[in-house]
């Protein structure tokens, strides 16, 4: 089976306590649901990646959250991805991207020497 594709514009994340995971963030279409993003405290052994409810289920240890929170932020349009063949997926940006589009933006600028 080739890969499997679902955009997405919105999430939810919801952390939780009491879990083998520390957060999910569930990914929408529309109202549609387009898969979710589980991120596992570091110690745990991640399970395989999977479809749930027709969409990816992916995979993460906790220390990816923040990178892609920022991706979730800052980038789209995005999709979730998943491979049955591999159990491998991810979030990835759905179209081409020009380069330096965000350059310098929001990230301070260190000060030029002076040239005297």
């Amino acid at each position: 089976m080739d890969q499997i594709s679902k955009p997405f514009d919105s999430y939810i994340i919801s952390y939780v306590t009491g879990y083998p995971h520390d957060c999910v963030i569930t990914c929408f279409n529309g109202d549609a649901y387009a898969g979710r993003m589980i991120f596992y405290k570091e110690n745990a052994e991640l399970p395989p990646n999977v479809m749930f409810n027709d969409a990816p289920s992916l995979h993460f240890h906790s220390h990816h959250y923040d990178a892609i929170v920022t991706i979730l932020r800052y980038e789209k349009p995005l999709m979730l991805f998943f491979v049955p063949t591999s159990r491998t997926g991810g979030i990835i940006t759905s179209e081409r991207e020009p380069v330096g589009e965000q350059e310098g933006a929001g990230v301070p600028q260190a000060p030029r020497p002076s040239t005297l």
